[in-house]
């Protein structure tokens, strides 16, 4: 700045130079403008700490553990072993899922009857349900009740809440409670 001052003092025209600096500090500004994004965000991951290394994390179709977090971006591994790498700005973009310090997973489960099934039947389902839930210890039974009469039959929905800290995985209770009703 005193140097073109200096120039300016002594009767060069300046225009073209000014012109010419303008350029470039908007060409700067553009090209510095996805590493600063990026290190911002960074800044946002380090203080606001979203995730830390080995959470399990999901987000759209993604369900890994957090294996590195770096300036630009994100690698976890996901649930096939496979890396994915996502920067950050994106990942913060998105909406995640955190299940570090989940204490307990609620599941949802529904089920579409045969249109023949009796209502004697129908009536029992409540019941066994309740039982297969409770033949898992790692489980604790919540509802079931009958959610709609479809052309194809009663949709039923039931309800129980999977404690942690399971010796299994949640996935693995679900499908003994599965097999069970």
């Amino acid at each position: 700045l005193g140097a073109l001052v200096y120039l300016q003092n002594i009767g060069l025209q300046l225009t073209a130079v000014l012109g010419a600096l303008a350029g470039a500090g908007i060409g700067l500004g553009l090209a510095l403008q996805a590493p600063a994004r990026d290190f911002f965000t960074y800044i946002t991951i380090l203080l606001d700490r979203p995730y830390r290394i080995g959470d399990q994390l999901r987000f759209d179709d993604v369900n890994g553990r957090v294996v590195q977090v770096g300036l630009r971006s994100t690698v976890l591994r996901s649930l096939d072993g496979e890396l994915v790498v996502i920067t950050n700005s994106t990942l913060l973009g998105k909406t995640i899922r955190n299940f570090a310090d989940q204490r307990e997973r609620r599941v949802l489960q529904r089920l579409q009857l045969d249109r023949s099934c009796r209502p004697e039947a129908l009536a029992q389902l409540g019941d066994l349900a309740q039982q297969a839930v409770g033949q898992s210890p790692e489980a604790r039974f919540e509802r079931c009740h009958v959610l709609e009469l479809s052309p194809a039959g009663p949709v039923v929905e039931f309800c129980y809440v999977v404690t942690q800290p399971s010796q299994r995985s949640p996935a693995a209770v679900q499908e003994q409670i599965t097999l069970a009703l």
